[in-house]
Formats: structure tokens, C-alpha cells, sequence
């Protein structure tokens, strides 16, 4: 199931970024994740799973100009269920952060307020770096940061300490980047 799942997942992406309608691939990776929690609910790997390609599933309804809210929140139920059978795995928590930044992103193209979202966001992705401090997480901290930024825009706010936080962020992913190919960071 896990591979039928990867799969179509992998299949949905590579159709959705070269302009071919992936919802057949998407939702067949969906349906292989629920048999998988069916089977096997106490095992995270079909939750985390789930989180994802419903995730993918919600960017897609996003380009669409449709609700993604009842995919993200499927998901994020997911990854909290996830979270809660291997909490010291990082993946869930990035993944829960990375679905709550798409709603955030959502909210804040129709006006309303993204903060809470953001807020819990970045505390999950604390969560993640706590457990594996990785280039991940952190481009996400800064998606995140961005976020944040833009609403403060909008508002009339001080935004500069969150694009700062976000530059910092992403400062730090060019430098692991740079000792792991064994260049110097630009």
C-alpha cells in the first residue's frame, strides 16, 4: 500500500507542476492511505502519509481558487495522530507545520488573519529542529516568517522582524548547504 501510495503521490506532483490535472493520482494516493490506517492505525507511517497528500491535495484546490480547509484540516488531524504515536519523529511535526502554513498562506490571500495559524506553525517547527536540526524545517521557518511579514504589511505593522527572521532562516540554510557541497556560503 505504501508504495501504491508513494506512487500516486509522486504521480500527482509530477502531473500538478506540469500542468496536467493530478486529483485522479492525488485522490487514489488518499484512498491507498486510509486502507493503510485501516490496517494498520497505530503504525504513523499511514498518518504522515495521509497529512502529506492531502497537503498536495490542498495546494492543488488553492491553484484552483477552491477551499483547501477541509483537505488541510483531514491532514492535520492526521499528522496530530502521527505526532501522537512517534513524537520524537520530526517529520510529522514539519509536516503539521508545513499544512498549517498553507491555510495561513489561504487565510491571508482572503484577508483574514494568519497569525495563529503562523503561530502554531513555528512552534511545530521548533519542534522538528529540536528533534533533527535540518535544512528543511528551516526554509520552512522561513515560508512561515513570510507569511507573518506580509499580514504586518497589510496591517500597517512592523514587518521587518519577520522578514529578519525569515533572512536569518534562510541565511542558515545556505551555509549547511555550502558545508555540505564544500564551497563557501555567497
Amino acid at each position: 500500500l505504501r508504495l501504491m501510495q508513494s506512487g500516486s503521490s509522486d504521480l500527482g506532483l509530477w502531473q500538478r507542476d506540469h500542468g496536467v490535472d493530478p486529483r485522479d493520482a492525488l485522490e487514489h494516493g488518499l484512498a491507498a492511505c486510509k486502507e493503510e490506517i485501516a490496517g494498520t492505525p497505530n503504525a504513523a507511517g499511514g498518518h504522515i502519509n495521509l497529512c502529506y497528500d492531502e497537503w498536495a491535495l490542498a495546494n492543488h484546490q488553492i491553484r484552483l481558487g477552491q477551499d483547501p480547509r477541509p483537505a488541510l484540516e483531514e491532514g492535520m488531524a492526521a499528522c496530530r495522530r502521527a505526532i501522537e504515536l512517534t513524537p520524537n519523529d520530526w517529520i510529522p511535526h514539519i509536516d503539521l507545520a508545513v499544512s498549517r502554513s498553507a491555510l495561513a498562506r489561504f487565510h491571508l490571500e482572503r484577508g483574514d488573519d494568519p497569525m495563529p495559524l503562523v503561530a502554531d506553525a513555528l512552534v511545530d517547527l521548533q519542534r522538528s529542529l529540536a528533534i533533527d536540526s535540518n535544512t528543511v524545517t528551516l526554509r520552512y521557518v522561513a515560508e512561515v516568517e513570510q507569511t507573518a511579514g506580509r499580514w504586518l504589511v497589510l496591517q500597517s505593522g512592523d514587518a521587518g522582524p519577520r522578514f529578519a527572521a525569515a533572512e536569518v532562516a534562510l541565511r542558515k540554510v545556505i551555509a549547511a548547504d555550502a558545508k555540505e557541497l564544500g564551497s563557501a556560503p555567497v
